[in-house]
């Protein structure tokens, strides 16, 4: 009975967010003893230093047993501070299946993390699973972070480069907000907020946290203008300036609603697309297809002239945008996002893309889902040659690594042939890839199927790594989220290491 009580208040604990503190105070003492009196009440001392740690280690021993038995996995890691502060680096190991495991939470303080300091840190974990077992790394753009992925893709160069999509769109929206054209109105949304609690919060942890409150100040403006309209009935001491701009028809209240507007016209595409990315069912072709959609959904908005955007405001927001296309895509460590768009197989892929790469060309064209007829040759040879030559990158390495079954016992030239054949044939829809894809299947099941196939084998086993892994990182944007609640101003003397042996527990019972 004591160990069973003892093993749920440490889940309890750990899963809650509660502090263990809680067992000393004398409410919960009371309880136990109206419930069960033979239950010898323990310190939290005593969960803090030893229960915990030992049930950390124990879950610690389950995931890596169970990772072994994976293959695809991600390996993704960033850094953090807590209160008191320390700093933290936490590195995760993601399934295909989207299960995240919290493999180490390093107190990097008294440390100088270099790329080199945390390539040690990354190869070390990676070793307790198997290096050959991973597909992806990923982190965010800082320079330790990116030497640090340089350097393991260089150690294991089976495993594949990429950052955080939803990251490098998060800067997008913050350099967005540079522009001039927006400073005012995010001035008065600040404002608003800090006189109205109930509106969207801006937090350090979330993504487009200011176009959320944009909106959510969109949606309230009807209510916040009666709370203006009747302040007899509503104690609300605002300035004069902020009852001028929340009052209706008042020339200050007109700008800022279109400006309000603007703002939420240009960033919406972007926090819808972050939200989407974010989801554990999302792979690497969804990336293109969220950046198509973003531009054209500001095409249409600069095409309509009833919106109001001036020709330089337009010409600004478009150096922006490009920018960032050209940091994800043009100039990223990898071309994955191309390659996995045109894998996708729910489109016709000699058709999929247009000639140039850039969506933002003059007309942006999305095709129709039937499939196209099968041709002897490639009808986009710029795509096409631009697709091959990543995957080649990706299949040398695979080949070299002798542990893929479906290469194993071939020579190179074998490889090679094989390979660009199948991927020909894939582009003109010729069997074995003219088989439709089933409702309900996904594109991952799809190309697993092709892996038992001669005909497609080779080409199959490289986009189904490619297809098993995800575009974001948002493991360690929750765990850092989890760090933040249970590491309040009220705990801030909390150690990094009790922090993550909370996260792992937490994790494994949930």
């Amino acid at each position: 009975l004591q160990a069973h009580l003892d093993n749920s208040i440490v889940h309890l604990t750990c899963i809650i967010g509660v502090p263990p503190s809680i067992v000393d105070y004398k409410q919960w003492k009371d309880m136990f003893a109206i419930t069960n009196s033979a239950y010898c009440l323990t310190s939290s001392s005593t969960f803090i230093n030893s229960y915990i740690p030992a049930e950390a280690g124990h879950v610690r021993t389950l995931s890596i047993k169970y990772l072994k038995t994976c293959f695809h996995l991600t390996i993704s890691y960033d850094r953090g501070t807590t209160k008191f502060p320390h700093s933290v680096y936490t590195i995760h190991f993601t399934t295909l299946k989207g299960q995240s495991f919290l493999i180490e939470g390093n107190n990097a303080t008294a440390e100088s993390a270099t790329g080199e300091y945390i390539l040690q840190a990354l190869l070390n974990m990676m070793k307790l699973v198997g290096q050959l077992h991973f597909s992806r790394i990923a982190s965010d753009s800082a320079g330790n972070m990116k030497l640090a992925q340089q350097l393991v893709c260089a150690a294991v160069p089976t495993i594949i480069p990429m950052a955080d999509v939803c990251y490098h769109l998060n800067l997008l929206c913050k350099d967005l907000l540079q522009l001039s054209m927006f400073t005012t109105v995010i001035k008065h949304i600040r404002a608003i907020v800090s006189f109205s609690a109930r509106l969207e919060g801006i937090g350090k942890t979330q993504f487009a946290t200011i176009c959320a409150l944009a909106i959510s100040v969109q949606w309230c403006l009807p209510a916040l203008r009666e709370l203006i309209n009747n302040p007899q009935k509503f104690k609300f001491p605002p300035k004069a300036s902020m009852v001028d701009l929340l009052k209706k028809h008042s020339h200050a209240g007109t700008l800022f609603e279109l400006d309000l507007n603007h703002l939420v016209k240009v960033q919406s595409p972007i926090e819808k697309s972050i939200i989407c990315l974010e989801s554990s069912q999302s792979d690497l072709s969804d990336v293109y297809k969220f950046l198509l959609a973003i531009m054209s959904m500001l095409k249409q908005l600069f095409d309509d002239s009833s919106h109001g955007f001036t020709k330089e405001e337009k010409k600004q927001i478009h150096a922006v945008v490009n920018k960032c296309f050209c940091e994800i895509i043009q100039e990223g460590p990898a071309d994955c996002y191309i390659a996995a768009f045109f894998l996708d197989s729910h489109k016709s892929p000699s058709n999929c893309m247009s000639p140039s790469l850039n969506p933002l060309t003059p007309t942006i064209t999305i095709p129709s889902p039937i499939p196209c007829t099968p041709e002897e040759t490639v009808p986009n040879q710029r795509v096409f040659g631009h697709v091959m030559k990543y995957l080649k990158t990706v299949i040398k390495p695979e080949w070299k690594s002798k542990d893929n079954p479906m290469l194993k016992g071939l020579t190179h030239l074998q490889v090679q042939e094989s390979f660009v054949c199948q991927l020909h044939c894939y582009a003109c829809l010729q069997y074995p890839f003219d088989a439709p894809v089933k409702a309900g299947q996904s594109i991952l099941s799809w190309w697993t199927h092709l892996t038992w196939i001669p005909e497609g084998a080779v080409l199959a086993c490289i986009t189904q790594k490619i297809f098993s892994v995800k575009p974001n990182d948002m493991p360690e944007k929750c765990t850092m989220s989890i760090f933040t609640q249970m590491n309040s101003a009220l705990r801030n003397h909390q150690q990094v290491q009790i922090l993550a042996d909370m996260m792992q527990i937490r994790q494994w019972h949930m």
